[in-house]
């Protein structure tokens, strides 16, 4: 048994679980992958850079599935003539081109840096209720934000004005 073979059947096993071997490992993972960067983003939404670096790794994770997806099922009767007829439909889905589109800009052409505003002032639930909304630096962490408009408010707001559910703060 060749080292590859043995690798894939590892892989396969080992995403299959009790129930057998996974029939799509390769897929299987990558899909695993960029649903570990969907945590990543969610989990750093406030830290710039942390979340571009996650947004690029679940954008190239997310496309390389399709490319799996033929590695793993290209010896399978039947699967070429399926997926020419699906494939007029991933290309032409706006999600779909969309992901690809950005996925192409921050591969081969340029860094990923995002626009940011935000919302500062009295939230009531998570909800914006007296406030503006301003522009924020994109690589700034949104607690230096927050350190700051705290500072400013504080100068004309009543620390006991919040009512219940009530709180001052940014909402990015």
């Amino acid at each position: 048994m060749d080292r590859e073979n043995h690798e894939e059947r590892s892989l396969a096993k080992s995403l299959g679980g009790a129930v057998g071997e996974c029939p799509l490992p390769s897929a299987h993972d990558k899909l695993a992958e960029a649903h570990y960067f969907i945590h990543e983003m969610l989990e750093n939404y406030h830290h710039p850079h942390e979340f571009r670096y996650s947004l690029s790794g679940f954008l190239q994770a997310a496309r390389s599935t399709t490319l799996m997806l033929q590695s793993d099922l290209s010896s399978r009767q039947g699967f070429g003539e399926w997926y020419v007829e699906h494939q007029h439909e991933l290309a032409t889905s706006p999600d779909l081109r969309l992901l690809n589109q950005l996925r192409v800009r921050i591969v081969h052409q340029d860094s990923l840096v995002p626009a940011s505003f935000m919302f500062a002032g009295y939230l009531k639930y998570g909800k914006p209720k007296l406030g503006f909304e301003i522009p924020l630096d994109p690589m700034r962490d949104s607690i230096e934000a927050l350190i700051d408009v705290r500072r400013h408010f504080t100068d004309f707001a009543h620390p006991h004005r919040a009512w219940i559910g009530e709180e001052l703060g940014i909402r990015r």
